[in-house]
């Protein structure tokens, strides 16, 4: 339909906050261990989906649909 707002599903995501960095990392690896068979992600691509945030010490990810 014309003029229809097309709306996008937002993605999935989880925040892990440490007090460092190396904390944060982690706590996603964690994540990761503790839930890899539902994932269906290796750890690379796990981590490619990543991103560190400006605070540094909170990485989330961004999961794929």
């Amino acid at each position: 339909m014309s003029g229809t707002p097309q709306h996008q599903v937002p993605t999935p995501t989880v925040k892990f906050k440490g007090r460092t960095r190396a904390d944060s990392k982690r706590r996603a690896l964690n994540y990761w261990y503790q839930n890899r068979d539902t994932l269906r992600l290796d750890l690379r691509t796990f981590f490619d989906q990543c991103r560190l945030q400006p605070d540094d010490s909170t990485i989330v990810f961004y999961a794929t649909q």
